[in-house]
């Protein structure tokens, strides 16, 4: 990320969230949604592994609390917070670990970029113990924003990215949206006989700049409807393998 580009962008993320949070004491952003989620699942004995990491700062995150957490990328990151122990390189299609061993996946900003969902899915299923969870994130293909970003060529979207953000391009990948509306999530881990615990759309509001965040911040005025909930950018989801493994 390019170093001005970040300060500036941390700056204005600052002075928003106080605006923000005078206003609506109460919002969660889906990041913190997502967070949360995980802390509630971990313990110290825990066995985890966080799917597509990144640079495995979640891992790492939440080292003192579960510190047998393992993160799993098919692309090593450039900037990869790391020891042998605490990443593999590895598709998710093909997971290198025993049936029924793992606790808890987590997957933050993955399932979008996903070709293959049914088999991704059915190794996370396969690895999970009884009773285990997969909680993730990912975005709304419903939002109209992104709806029309999608129709951009990815050169065009990247260089905007990184204008307003300071993300690199290798930190952007292809998006194929396999389960990315709450509609298409219930219906596809349901079929593959996951329980759904908890599906929550919320609004992020954007706080890169002051008139986005305005705006945003209508929207997210108009979205508090349920019958709005569809079109919220984002998407945070529990879903767990049954306690019987009869499915």
């Amino acid at each position: 990320m390019n170093n001005d580009v970040r300060e500036r962008s941390v700056k204005t993320e600052l002075l928003l969230k106080k605006k923000l949070y005078a206003r609506m004491p109460e919002y969660i952003f889906s990041n913190d949604l997502f967070e949360n989620m995980i802390k509630a699942a971990l313990s110290r004995d825990c066995f985890w592994i966080d799917a597509g990491c990144g640079n495995n700062s979640l891992v790492y995150e939440f080292e003192g609390i579960a510190p047998n957490g393992l993160g799993i990328d098919e692309v090593i990151h450039p900037d990869i917070l790391t020891s042998k122990d605490k990443f593999i390189n590895s598709s998710l299609e093909k997971i290198p670990f025993e049936d029924n061993s793992v606790s808890l996946i987590t997957a933050n900003m993955v399932v979008e970029h996903i070709v293959n969902i049914d088999r991704v899915l059915r190794e996370i299923k396969r690895v999970l113990k009884p009773g285990g969870k997969f909680i993730f994130r990912t975005t709304n293909r419903n939002y109209p924003t992104l709806f029309a970003g999608n129709l951009l060529p990815k050169k065009m979207k990247d260089f905007i990215i990184y204008k307003i953000f300071g993300v690199r391009s290798h930190d952007i990948f292809v998006t194929t949206y396999p389960i990315n509306t709450l509609k298409d999530i219930e219906k596809k881990f349901t079929s593959h006989g996951f329980l759904i615990n908890s599906l929550t759309a919320c609004e992020d509001l954007h706080m890169f700049n002051p008139v986005a965040f305005e705006i945003s911040y209508l929207m997210y005025k108009v979205q508090k409807r349920h019958a709005f909930r569809k079109f919220r950018n984002c998407i945070v989801c529990e879903v767990s393998k049954p306690a019987i493994n009869n499915l």
